[in-house]
């Protein structure tokens, strides 16, 4: 073979090679190209799918919200409408409270003024109270002092009727007396001395120094001087003796010769045994 043939074979080869390279790269790269324009494709499909939905959910956020918005302002048109009510609601019932506010500070200017009224008729009444208490006391005073002139009178008037009788009794006893005198021939004096029978009394009061209280007196004819005996539940006590009279009742000296026992208040005492 020439060197002709042999460059041409080389050339041949060559470009053989070359086209085998290059339908290769061409092979590969239609190959690759077709990939990416069918992954490109599915990407852009993908995206369209998802712009599709994107403008879908877009499309229904928007309707929901104009929905929602539409619903918030009848929701606000609504409680708008609600607080204008509550609003004159309110300023009605703020009038109201005023109205009765002001009836009741004029019923409570009343009520003030009534409990001024009471309390001054109150004190009024106590004050009218506390005279008639007065006049009461005043007049339970007068009758009790009318009362006490009433009892004193009728007791004065009770102890002069029994000094009228007794000084009767004295007066027909003094008769009696002198005509006995007369009879049998004695004086008045010694009869005078003389301690009456049959008389017997009780001791009122025992005191100091012997002494001791009887309740008979010289209206029984006790005089100063006469004797008595003492006894009690039939026991013989002692002597006295006379040392001052009244008219119902004597004061007498325990005889200490004759003591035979502690004579006490309320033993009795007689003139003779």
């Amino acid at each position: 073979m020439t060197l002709m043939g042999k460059i041409f074979t080389m050339l041949v080869l060559v470009l053989s090679v070359m086209f085998l390279g290059l339908s290769l790269t061409v092979f590969v790269t239609h190959r690759n190209w077709k990939d990416g324009y069918d992954s490109k494709k599915k990407e852009l499909s993908a995206a369209e799918d998802l712009r599709s939905q994107t403008v879908r959910l877009r499309d229904e956020a928007l309707n929901n919200l104009k929905f929602e918005q539409a619903a918030r302002r009848a929701v606000l048109a609504n409680l708008q409408t609600k607080v204008t009510t509550m609003e004159t609601d309110l300023a009605d019932r703020t009038q109201q409270f005023e109205s009765l506010q002001n009836t009741h500070r004029v019923e409570l200017e009343k009520a003030v003024q009534k409990l001024n009224d009471l309390d001054r008729v109150t004190q009024e009444v106590e004050l009218l109270r506390k005279q008639i208490m007065d006049a009461h006391l005043a007049r339970d005073k007068s009758f009790q002092g009318l009362v006490e002139v009433t009892d004193r009178l009728n007791e004065a008037q009770g102890m002069l009727s029994n000094l009228q009788e007794r000084r009767a009794q004295l007066l027909a006893d003094l008769s009696e007396y002198k005509r006995l005198t007369d009879v049998l021939n004695v004086t008045l004096a010694d009869i005078d001395t003389a301690v009456p029978k049959g008389i017997d009394g009780m001791v009122t009061k025992v005191g100091e120094r012997d002494l001791v209280e009887i309740s008979l007196g010289s209206d029984d004819g006790l005089r100063v001087g006469h004797e008595l005996h003492v006894t009690r539940d039939n026991s013989y006590l002692g002597k006295l003796r006379i040392q001052k009279t009244s008219p119902d009742r004597s004061v007498a000296v325990i005889l200490k010769d004759f003591r035979q026992g502690i004579i006490r208040t309320n033993d009795r005492v007689y003139t003779s045994l």
